[in-house]
């Protein structure tokens, strides 16, 4: 049993309007070009439950579905919502035991709709936000399972050595735990200000880790939002 890495979340949602952010005929014409298992015309069809990518499924002439995925319209941070990392990301990922998506195809031309873009196929499942989620779509007797399966792959992937998979470059190796401490200490103080407050004990606790940060084992591949709400959840999960 395998719960999936999350694909995309959420339901369906006709978008009978322009799809947003899409040059429809160019990102057709580039899809018919280097993504050999789709033939455009495709109806789009936004997939509304993630945060403000533009994510829509796609199904072409021959009844296929696949994913369309591009960051939001507008000006954007530096490092935010960057369609090469997660494109690396399901790449690398594909040829493991650890369940997601097929990468389909990258553009990495911004001519074409204003910004990179990738295809990936289409998984069915549902994502779990909350416990009504999962009392709806995973039978009492079955949760156990879907626990487990949550659990193995977590460890799946992280049992990758990210240099052997092509990931050695995604991010920096060294400090790791350091650095999650000073991440996480700079959100609480940033947080403070606005909520007007404060409790010594979070000072305190940062500098017991600080000073007992434990040696650094080889570096692997982790998640930074690891949950339910971020897999997908389909039959193939409960078996």
């Amino acid at each position: 049993m395998t719960a999936r890495i999350r694909q995309v979340r959420g339901l369906f949602m006709s978008d009978k309007v322009h799809p947003e952010g899409y040059n429809v005929g160019a990102v057709e014409t580039w899809i018919a070009e280097n993504v050999p298992s789709l033939s455009p015309p495709l109806v789009w069809t936004r997939l509304e439950g993630g945060h403000s990518n533009l994510t829509y499924l796609i199904k072409d002439r021959h009844a296929k579905f696949a994913v369309i995925r591009r960051p939001p319209q507008g000006e954007l941070l530096p490092k935010a919502h960057d369609m090469s990392r997660e494109w690396a990301i399901i790449s690398a990922l594909g040829p493991t035991k650890v369940p997601v998506a097929n990468a389909l195809g990258f553009c990495d031309d911004p001519d074409i709709t204003g910004a990179h873009f990738y295809v990936m196929s289409h998984v069915k499942g549902k994502a779990l936000y909350t416990a009504d989620d999962t009392k709806a779509w995973v039978p009492t007797d079955e949760r156990q399972k879907l626990a487990w399966s949550f659990f193995d792959v977590l460890a799946e992937l992280h049992a990758l050595n990210p240099d052997e998979i092509g990931l050695g470059n995604l991010g920096k190796k060294e400090n790791y735990i350091s650095r999650q401490l000073k991440t996480w200490y700079r959100s609480w103080t940033s947080s403070s200000v606005d909520a007007a407050y404060d409790d010594p004990r979070a000072h305190d606790l940062q500098q017991f880790l600080k000073a007992n940060i434990p040696d650094q084992g080889p570096a692997r591949v982790v998640h930074g939002d690891y949950g339910l709400h971020n897999c997908l959840v389909n039959e193939q999960s409960l078996v």
